[in-house]
């Protein structure tokens, strides 16, 4: 009879699918990461809310200077209209800043994540 064939030498993966280690620490990190995404959310709130605030708060200001200069203080008006035109103006400027930090935020928080779980795949790494 023939000899029986030899059995396949086993090959050594590279890297093999650490995924399952990723759902464990996942877990066992879930209240501080709870703690982070709500942090996140509260700066998103912060950020998007402040700068409206500022720009309601100058037209506000610009009212009251309004009134003033109608009430015979032209002086004290002017001033107070052009304090309320900076803090305007500063509202306005802030806006799209404030916007674009909180979307670089939620994207590098995601890209994060995508990468902490490639190392455990064997797909990343340094």
């Amino acid at each position: 009879p023939p000899p029986p064939p030899a059995a396949p030498a086993a090959t050594a993966t590279k890297g093999g699918n650490y995924s399952w280690v990723f759902v464990i620490l996942c877990i066992v990190f879930a209240i501080p990461l709870f703690g982070l995404i709500m942090t996140m959310v509260g700066i998103t709130i912060g950020f998007c809310v402040a700068p409206i605030a500022v720009i309601g708060s100058g037209a506000m200001y610009m009212g009251s200077a309004i009134g003033t200069l109608v009430s015979g203080q032209i002086a004290s008006g002017f001033y107070e209209l052009g304090i309320a035109l900076v803090i305007f103006g500063v509202g306005v400027a802030l806006c799209p800043i404030f916007i674009k930090l909180v979307k670089l935020m939620w994207e590098l928080f995601s890209k994060f994540f995508k990468w902490l779980k490639g190392l455990f795949d064997g797909k990343g790494g340094v």
